[in-house]
């Protein structure tokens, strides 16, 4: 069965700051460590690297139970396992690399080693450079399709989906800061995309263009002096006010 949950928040999960170097050994971008993420003054998650600055373990609540996401790095390929409170793997994935760039991602069955779902990345040459991404299902069938549509050079965008059905579609509007993302360091910043900067706000419309409140938000950031934010105090359209704090290594 195809995991289909959070569908932008685990797509920025697989965007990654890494590349290939000329002996094909992956490494990351330069970017500050973040440390942890507090919410509303809860430390929500952390994170550790290794000695090249690599993310080799995440700490927080993620997806069916899971506590914890370790990274194993190998030629052309990341994989994320997710643990869950009694250490029983729960999730895995697989991110392969072709020509520097993630192109497919695998959802791995945890009993079986097998693939039972993916999906796949197309790009360009071009700054704003991830084109759409597409979701297969366990029987090989597109679920889904998200295609981005670039307005700036900070990679502000409006983001269509459009599920299996082409007349249920909603879309996205996204307005980012030309600043660091405070994630650049877990890897959401392989491509100058719409999760590379700062969100400064994001609309969420219904497929009868109705904008949703309870999701559609703007943002107020502080920053350091190396323009990574230190807070992020979140409205949303309901009127809850939600505050990310940001530490650094």
């Amino acid at each position: 069965m195809a995991i289909r949950l959070c569908i932008l928040s685990v797509l920025m999960f697989v965007i990654s700051s890494c590349s290939l170097n000329d002996d094909n050994s992956i490494v990351i971008n330069d970017a500050l460590l973040v440390k942890s993420i507090s919410t509303n003054g809860v430390l929500t998650e952390s994170f550790v690297y290794d000695d090249n600055d690599h993310l080799i373990t995440r700490l927080g609540s993620y997806e069916l139970g899971a506590t914890r996401i370790e990274f194993e790095y190998e030629e052309n390929l990341i994989t994320y396992n997710y643990y869950n409170d009694q250490n029983e793997l729960v999730r895995s994935l697989e991110n392969h690399l072709e020509g520097g760039v993630f192109t497919r991602l695998d959802e791995i069955d945890v009993n079986t080693g097998d693939v039972f779902a993916y999906r796949l990345y197309a790009t360009n040459s071009s700054t704003c450079n991830l084109d759409s991404v597409t979701y297969f299902d366990e029987n090989q069938e597109q679920y889904l399709n998200i295609e981005f549509d670039y307005s700036d050079q900070n990679c502000s965008a409006e983001i269509l989906l459009i599920d299996s059905n082409p007349d249920n579609r909603s879309r996205n509007i996204t307005i980012n800061d030309g600043k660091n993302s405070a994630i650049k360091s877990l890897g959401y910043a392989f491509y100058d995309t719409v999760f590379a900067h700062n969100r400064l706000s994001y609309t969420n419309y219904n497929d009868a263009n109705e904008v949703i409140p309870e999701i559609s938000y703007s943002n107020e950031f502080t920053y350091n002096e190396l323009d990574y934010p230190i807070t992020e105090t979140r409205t949303y359209g309901d009127e809850r006010i939600v505050v990310y704090s940001y530490d650094y290594y």
